[in-house]
């Protein structure tokens, strides 16, 4: 099994992070929140310019590969004040439970030591009880709460998970 995690570097790739979150995200949050919900989300922070802004902003994506095909995405920002920022952290259905998700925490905190950060936070949704797991398994601790409101009447309600590095 060969996993690489490598950062996407131009907006040629922009369009594969689309096309996956468009693929994994119905199917990871339709249970949880409304399913218009999970469209209106797709629509604002997926399709290109989003994504380009993000880019822009210090938003760091990263393409997963496994066996030379992608398999998921993961995103990074580190804040220039001591902390980071695990943005995004996504895998398809079938790759679930094969530790690849574990192996890309374990990216992301590398990658937080690399620049000297002091923790990484990430959000979570409260009811993506999967993951909580996963993330708390790999050592990330409840920080906070919050609700975020997003537009058109939706909210992400979220605990906040922090990693000491």
């Amino acid at each position: 099994m060969n996993l690489e995690i490598i950062e996407v570097t131009c907006d040629v790739e922009l369009p594969v992070i689309r096309d996956l979150a468009v693929e994994i995200w119905p199917e990871v949050f339709n249970s949880m929140v409304p399913p218009e919900q999970v469209q209106f989300m797709l629509e604002t922070s997926y399709n290109i310019d989003a994504l380009r802004e993000a880019r822009a902003s210090g938003e760091i994506f990263h393409l997963v590969w496994l066996d030379g095909s992608v398999v998921g995405y993961m995103a990074l920002t580190d804040y220039g004040d001591g902390h980071g920022k695990l943005n995004k952290l996504y895998l398809r259905r079938t790759m679930r439970g094969l530790g690849l998700g574990r192996r890309m925490l374990e990216f992301a905190v590398d990658w937080g030591r690399e620049r000297g950060l002091q923790y990484l936070l990430l959000n979570v949704n409260r009811n993506n009880h999967r993951a909580l797991q996963v993330y708390r398994n790999a050592g990330w601790n409840h920080f906070r709460d919050e609700i975020i409101d997003i537009g058109r009447g939706f909210i992400c309600n979220d605990h906040i998970l922090k990693f000491e590095l």
